[in-house]
């Protein structure tokens, strides 16, 4: 009897190593960028969530809600909407992360409702698939983004995009989303604040 308990936690023992060694490279492989938003229960705040913190912000800049915490606290409203990319300073398609004047944090995501038919060809982190979000280090900052992308192109063209300023947070949403859904998200981020 004694053997069959030493062969049983050997077997544990190598099933346990196992597990542990595929999480660690397969983690690897992923790119760090493209994170799924946690779960809408998820804590906001403690350690890792200053200025610092891992989703891209800045020393110096004011603490609060990283775009990915926003992005929670509105699943925790009710809305369908899922993170697909937390950017980089290396992968900002805008070359504002971590400027001067520019944000803090940005993050794209997928709204539930929009069908893939809509969005045939758009890039994993379009606008079109559901929306961005960034956090800027100060109100002003944030309501300077949301004025140059809610004005009209050079030629005219209206908007491409719907934009809600909410304190230090810039939401940006498909067009594709009907208007009664994109002020769902504006009344969603009011209640949820954009910090100060």
């Amino acid at each position: 009897m004694g053997w069959v308990a030493f062969l049983v936690g050997i077997a544990v023992l190598a099933g346990a190593a196992g597990y542990a060694l595929n999480r660690v490279t397969a983690g690897t492989a992923e790119a760090p960028a493209a994170r799924p938003t946690p779960t809408a229960g998820a804590t906001i705040g403690g350690p890792g969530t200053g200025p610092t913190d891992q989703a891209g912000g800045v020393p110096g800049q004011a603490a609060g809600p990283t775009a990915e915490q926003v992005a929670i606290m509105l699943a925790g409203n009710g809305l369908p909407l899922r993170t697909t990319v937390v950017y980089t300073a290396q992968n900002d398609p805008d070359s504002l992360l971590g400027r001067p004047g520019g944000y803090s944090s940005r993050i794209a995501f997928s709204d539930a409702r929009i069908s893939a038919s809509e969005i045939a060809g758009a890039p994993p982190d379009a606008i079109e698939r559901g929306g961005a979000i960034e956090v800027f280090g100060d109100p002003a900052a944030a309501q300077a983004r949301g004025s140059r992308l809610s004005a009209p192109g050079a030629g005219g063209d209206l908007p491409a995009e719907y934009t809600f300023v909410q304190g230090r947070v810039v939401l940006r949403l498909s067009m594709i989303l009907p208007e009664a859904m994109a002020s769902a998200y504006r009344s969603a981020l009011t209640r949820v604040g954009g910090g100060s």
